[in-house]
Order: structure tokens, then sequence, then C-alpha cells
């Protein structure tokens, strides 16, 4: 991975090309950015430059030993570290193993990596996923190694969110006082998520999101569509975030807009036999298409509101779209669309977190009559 590898980011990485030049690079520094962003990309891309044996000016080689150790993620010098499941039935040297192969597999095929695509490949509930105190014991042992080859060695710790206080605590000193020429490199998304000792020690990073026009580049050098339509829709609900954009584009996005006017209307009609009926419908859907619906809903509810605030066509919609967003906003005020938009992102969370998706449906369904009927906001 290198730095020209990565679309747009260009601040961040002249930033780093500015520390690396320099040569006071922090010890331990903390990479910022929305799930799904270039965090760990623009990391990897960050230590491939620092241990590259035929630096330019602006980016690594990538035709060096160190540089394609590094792409592949073989390099001796770079130990990777992330939440997993803790299972004793297998021997903690031998689960490494193979979580680190789906682990190289699972980064080289789309480096834009996020929780919920990780959990899919381990295959386990989310509440599984931790840094056991033993993966963490084994993370110093290799940490305090000398470097075979390379003139840093770089820890990397995706997602320290899940580092719970025990094993937080157990890596603190090594973060503290780090051993000569190594580097660690934490990617996560939220601090508020993570250990304030462990988050006040490390430099912040901070990586933001995909701008449209760098996911439609993206999509077009990845995947072969000419439906102008579909690309625009997917990115509108994407919202910078790659991963979810190739699921959106793989997903029934045509179905979405019939799912959420037909919800719509029977919330505003009370029609708890309706709703309860496409309470079962959404409950037979994939979860992640129960996802995905809940990504369009919120898309859709967001141009509602805009559509109040200013008159003008927004582009990101079609023409049945349309038609409906002003219809639905000229009927309901602000507040109203603002608390059910509210509800969806609280309940998309819900989902990810495995909540069962017919109770869950059926719930925000009444909720959302409620607030339809109320002449006051809940």
């Amino acid at each position: 991975m290198r730095f020209c590898d990565i679309l747009g980011h260009d601040a961040v990485k002249t930033h780093l090309i500015d520390i690396a030049n320099s040569d006071k690079v922090p010890p331990s520094q903390l990479f910022l950015g929305n799930d799904g962003s270039a965090g760990f990309a623009i990391a990897l891309a960050f230590a491939s430059y620092l241990n590259c044996t035929n630096i330019g000016s602006i980016d690594s080689c990538g035709l060096c030993p160190s540089c394609r150790k590094t792409d592949n993620l073989i390099h001796p010098d770079l130990v990777f570290s992330f939440p997993s499941i803790h299972n004793t039935k297998f021997d903690a040297d031998d689960l490494n193993t193979q979580t680190l192969a789906k682990w190289r597999t699972f980064v080289k095929k789309n480096p834009y990596i996020t929780i919920d695509d990780w959990i899919e490949v381990v295959g386990i509930d989310n509440k599984q996923l931790s840094f056991t105190k033993e993966s963490v014991r084994r993370l110093i042992e290799l940490a305090n190694i000398r470097t075979f080859e390379a003139r840093y060695k770089v820890v990397f710790i995706w997602m320290p969110e899940y580092l719970n206080t025990t094993a937080g605590n157990a890596l603190l000193k090594i973060l503290e006082e780090p051993p000569k020429n190594t580097l660690f490199f934490l990617i996560g998304v939220d601090t508020h998520k993570m250990l304030d000792t462990i988050v006040s020690r490390m430099q912040k990073v901070y990586v933001g999101k995909f701008t449209d026009i760098e996911l439609l580049q993206l999509l077009n050098i990845h995947y072969n569509t000419d439906d102008v339509e579909r690309i625009s829709q997917v990115i509108s609900l994407a919202e910078g975030n790659y991963s979810n954009a190739i699921k959106l584009l793989n997903s029934h996005l045509d179905l979405y807009f019939g799912l959420f006017r037909d919800w719509m209307r029977s919330c505003y009609k009370c029609d708890n036999i309706s709703l309860v009926n496409k309470a079962d419908s959404f409950n037979k859907m994939t979860k992640e298409n129960q996802k995905n619906f809940f990504l369009y809903s919120l898309s859709l509810l967001r141009e509602i509101l805009i559509n109040m605030f200013r008159k003008e066509k927004t582009h990101r919609i079609v023409l049945e779209e349309e038609e409906f967003i002003t219809k639905f906003g000229n009927t309901f005020d602000r507040d109203k669309i603002k608390k059910i938009a509210e509800l969806l992102n609280d309940y998309h969370y819900y989902i990810e977190r495995d909540a069962n998706s017919k109770i869950l449906f059926l719930n925000l369904s009444l909720t959302i009559s409620n607030i339809f009927k109320s002449p006051e906001n809940l």
C-alpha cells in the first residue's frame, strides 16, 4: 500500500511525509476516521514509506523488498493486532495463525475496512470480539523484539475501542515507554469508546471521509456499471464509506423506495395490521438488506429535511423519490421528520447489534405512528 494508491486525503499524506522527513516520528499515533474510511490504509502506507529502502520525496517506491512485504502484510517488522474471538478449544498460537491468515485476506480484498465486515469474516456475534489479555501479552512480546531488517518496527492495533480495561492497562506501559525504533499505530473510529488513559497518550491523525467524487472514482475503478442513476443513489447513501458503497451497489436499491413509501403510509394511517405484516416481511430480509434499507430510509428523510429548508431540486434522488419527498414534507412538520430520522439512526445501530428484527421493526413502526398522530413532539 502506497500513498498514491489512496484517493484524496492530500493534507494527511503531506503531514505524514513531513513527519517522516523530520526524523521525529511520534512513537504512538492514533489514526481516527469514520467507519470505512482510509484510516487503516493511510497508516499502512505511512509504514511502507518509513521503511522503504528506495524512498521518494512523496511516496514509497513500491518495488523494494520492504515495500513488497508490507504490501502483502508479511513484513517481519510489522505486527498486526485486532479484535477477535477467544476460544479455549484451540491453542492460542494456532488460533492466532488461523485468524491472521483471515485478516490478511480480509485487508487485501478491501483496505477500507469496517468492523461489520470483519465480524462477517470471523463469523461471530459482535459481542464476542475482544482483545484478550493473552493477545495483548503476545503483542507486547513481539513489540519488544528488535527489528529484523527495517528501520522501524510498526505495531498496528486496529479498533482499540475493543480493548477492555485489563488489556488496555497491560498495553499502557509499553505505549508510554516504547522500545527503541518501535512505533505504535492505533486505528479507530470513536475516542469515546476507547480508554482515556490510552487516548491521552497518542498523537492524533484525523482521516476524513471519502468525498462523493472520490467514491465515484473508486467505484469506477473496481466496478463496471453504466447505471448513472444507481451510482448516484449509492454514493448518496454510503456517505463516504467505501465498504457501504460496495454493499449498496450489490443490494436491491430499486425495491427500497417502494418499501419505505408503503411503510410510511401505513405508519401515518396507524394501520397496525399492515405494520405487523411489514414486520414479518422485514424479518425475512437478510441482515445486510435490513441495514441497507435503514440507510436508504435515513438518506430519504435527510433529503426531506433539506427540501424543507431549501426548495431547489437535489441531484441525488430520482423523480419518483422527489415527488414523494415534496408531498411528505408538506404533510408533516420538521420536528417530527427529524425525530423519525433520529429513531432510524438508533434502530440501524440495534440491527447491527443483532436485536430481534421483527420485534424491533414493529416497535419502531408503532413509535413512528405515535409521532405522526401526536400534535406535540414526543
